[in-house]
């Protein structure tokens, strides 16, 4: 989590620094390589927070159960995958921004993410 915490802190360190360049194609440029890594960072804590979701769902214990570990890698794979991919809908870059400085609006804004995409993600590839 401390890793997390450092690697938005340096996304928005980016945006600041890059708005400071004098050339606008530069600028712009930066922007849109730190608005990247940023959006990166939040699909990998969705991910993260998604995995976490989807082993303390009661249906997917009981699921499980049936599943070999494999089997289990691979749909946890493809429900985390699929929250993660869609993830980038539910945000703004200013929402972005603001989670790359509050950690507690981050946090936030990873669960309410996990929760819009999770459900649909997770009918979809259990059955």
């Amino acid at each position: 989590m401390k890793k997390l915490t450092l690697l938005c802190m340096a996304v928005a360190a980016s945006l600041t620094f890059t708005a400071c360049v004098a050339d606008g194609t530069q600028t712009a440029n930066g922007v849109n390589t730190a608005a990247g890594i940023g959006m990166t960072v939040f699909q990998v804590a969705v991910d993260q927070k998604c995995r976490v979701e989807l082993n303390n769902n009661r249906l997917w214990k009981t699921a499980a159960l049936v599943m070999t570990a494999e089997q289990k890698a691979a749909k946890e794979s493809q429900v985390c995958g699929c929250v993660s991919e869609k993830a980038p809908q539910q945000v703004t870059i200013v929402e972005l921004t603001q989670a790359a400085m509050d950690s507690r609006y981050r946090t936030q804004m990873v669960a309410t993410t996990v929760a819009k995409t999770f459900n649909a993600c997770y009918s979809s590839f259990i059955r």
